[in-house]
């Protein structure tokens, strides 16, 4: 939302989204309000910063590091491609802002807050933290791949959250490298880093009360997710080889190895 407005941002920040997804973000922001002042809803707006834990999604760049990192020290992963590496954000750990989100709905008012650590970490920094936990080098291991810089790059995201403190008495508590760690343990204690198959994670079955016709067209949605990959492998052992079928799974195709 706030994209390319320099740091700290708080609620009196204008905003300067760089993409289209922030761009959507704004835009719902405004009609929360409009809203509230229009019809008396008791509706707020909560501009939280990155928050993150380990049940982050695989493509967002600090799962991304962390994943990769146990991998690597698992040996079943080589190499971590990215882009830009300095990048600043203030990553705070989810649990913390849902605490904050809750807070924002007790309030005896509705109002707009900003949800951050107030700390600034860049993603060379998450890199070292993530892969030093472990006891690796991270520059060992990571290689720069241009298609992940943006065309409009958000240089540096760093949050005031002093209303939240002051209105809803939150604030974070988890800092980006202690963050760093938790994700990274995690990870590493994961089956799939010490290279066991999402299958043998999370049994999953087609259910015989609804057979499905082999020659049937299907997408399974969240397939990066551990259940929807569980699903995607099971359906392919059932002999769901349909033409097309790894083009749909792959969201960006032809990424190098150990990009994802």
């Amino acid at each position: 939302m706030f994209g390319a407005t320099p740091p700290p941002q708080n609620e009196e920040t204008p905003f300067y989204p760089r993409s289209p997804y922030g761009a959507a973000k704004v835009y719902s922001y405004w009609m929360t309000k409009n809203y509230r002042e229009a019809y008396g809803l008791f509706a707020v707006n909560g501009i939280l910063f990155n928050h993150e834990s380990p049940r982050r999604g695989e493509t967002f760049v600090t799962r991304k590091i962390t994943r990769a990192a146990a991998r690597i020290k698992a040996g079943v992963q080589k190499k971590l491609y990215l882009g830009n590496l300095d990048s600043v954000r203030d990553w705070g750990y989810t649990p913390e802002y849902v605490e904050g989100m809750w807070r924002m709905l007790q309030h005896d008012k509705p109002m707009d807050f900003v949800l951050a650590t107030g700390h600034a970490a860049t993603i060379k920094d998450f890199l070292t933290d993530s892969f030093s936990h472990i006891g690796l080098d991270w520059e060992e291991f990571v290689e720069f791949d241009p298609r992940y810089l943006r065309p409009t790059e958000v240089d540096a995201l760093i949050g005031d959250a002093s209303l939240a403190e002051r209105e809803l008495g939150w604030k974070a508590k988890t800092l980006a490298p202690e963050l760093a760690k938790i994700m990274v343990e995690a990870d590493v204690e994961a089956p799939e880093a010490r290279g066991l198959t999402l299958d043998r994670q999370a049994k999953v079955s087609m259910s015989p009360k609804f057979p499905l016709d082999r020659s049937a067209k299907f997408y399974i949605a969240g397939h990066r997710g551990m259940v929807g990959s569980a699903i995607w492998r099971e359906a392919e052992r059932q002999g769901f080889h349909q033409p097309g079928w790894k083009d749909l799974q792959r969201a960006r195709p032809n990424r190098p190895q150990g990009g994802l």
